[in-house]
């Protein structure tokens, strides 16, 4: 991270009415403070950065974290002028505030002392967050109408969460693009949009509705467990047919005695289905290749749930004369393009003793394909 790319910089007041450089990172919504100006304050010292390599030279562990703490930003200097400052987040501000012995900065720690117990005891009774919750909004400022309706939109959001959870949608960044389907819906913007919209920075958007934003909200949150998960499966579905093409060119090319059959095939299987990216035949060894291309590497529960339907298609579909048939693996993702054969239990030789290609001559051919393969 660097200067240029923050969005935004700006001084804000952190310790009573004395003013810290900071810098606000859009991108990940984070103030980044001047180390040496919160050290200045907390020790009245009249050479803090001289004070930093004294605090730095006794706290052995702080100095060999120094460099994951600390991020050179640019910031506007005493006389003005842009130049480099050290600067820390929130967290790494916290961590060097407690290897500071000042009596100013006894307070602060004991503060950071008690969040961290409250923070234990709410974990373990979420009563305790619930009532925490009430006294920081009254103490706020903010109405009982309004508290009740931001607890209830809470109670909306956990509930919904729950339900995308049940229906393996990994929080993150799928959590993020179902809640902006929904602020789109809603107010046309997506959540990061309205929050700009709103003039917010490090603030909790819902914190900032009004009554009657929450309300609306609350009562048009549209992303259910079913389309939630028929929304990722469509993206990833649309994203693998980008690569259909290419994986087939790629394994026509190599010259190993495939040959192709079919692709997207959907196969009826225990009250469902599974799906087949693409079906090859491997004509030396005479034997269906069932090929999935994927995102990451399967679990071992998922290689054998593979293993079984790959028995189950032999059952099925496999000819007099042939041999059972093999699955391959075709992983590609930002880091990594690879593949791997699966076969079924019951047949434990290798791919060599199977008459197929072996991984390090698919390997060889990989090498010079990886960067067309490559997913975005």
């Amino acid at each position: 991270m660097n200067g240029e790319k923050m969005a935004k910089k700006n001084s804000i007041k952190l310790f009573e009415d004395k003013l810290v450089r900071s810098v606000w990172d859009e991108e990940k919504e984070e103030w980044y403070f001047s180390i040496v100006d919160v050290v200045e304050i907390l020790t009245d010292s009249s050479d803090p950065k001289q004070y930093i390599k004294k605090m730095r030279s006794r706290d052995e562990e702080l100095n060999s974290n120094w460099g994951t703490i600390c991020t050179p930003l640019q910031m506007i200097g005493k006389d003005g002028k842009r130049r480099e400052i050290q600067a820390a987040n929130t967290q790494g501000l916290f961590r060097i505030i407690q290897s500071i012995p000042s009596k100013k900065a006894e307070p602060f720690k004991q503060w950071l002392a008690k969040v961290g117990a409250e923070r234990l005891d709410q974990l373990q009774d979420p009563e305790l967050s619930i009532k925490q919750g009430l006294e920081d909004y009254r103490r706020l400022g903010y109405s009982d109408d309004w508290i009740n309706q931001r607890l209830k939109s809470i109670e909306i959001r956990k509930d919904l969460t729950d339900q995308w959870k049940g229906h393996n949608v990994e929080d993150g960044v799928q959590y993020a693009a179902l809640t902006d389907i929904i602020y789109q819906a809603w107010a046309g913007k997506t959540a990061k949009e309205y929050k700009k919209f709103k003039g917010l920075k490090k603030e909790n958007l819902r914190d900032n509705m009004t009554n009657e934003e929450l309300e609306s909200k609350t009562g048009r949150s549209i992303v259910t467990p079913l389309n939630a998960r028929d929304y990722f499966e469509a993206q990833i579905e649309s994203k693998k047919e980008q690569l259909y093409l290419p994986v087939r060119n790629f394994i026509l090319g190599t010259g190993l005695s495939f040959g192709f059959s079919n692709e997207k095939l959907r196969i009826p299987y225990k009250d469902s289905y599974f799906i087949i990216d693409q079906l090859y035949y491997h004509i030396p060894s005479r034997r269906n290749v069932l090929l999935k291309i994927l995102r990451k590497n399967l679990t071992q529960k998922e290689k054998e749930e593979f293993k079984e339907q790959i028995q189950f298609f032999n059952m099925k579909n496999k000819r007099e004369g042939e041999n059972d048939a093999v699955g391959l693996l075709f992983i590609i993702s930002e880091n990594q393009v690879s593949i791997e054969y699966v076969i079924p239990d019951g047949n434990e030789q290798s791919a060599e003793k199977l008459g197929l290609s072996t991984s390090k001559e698919f390997d060889s051919f990989l090498q010079k394909s990886r960067e067309d393969l490559r997913m975005n």
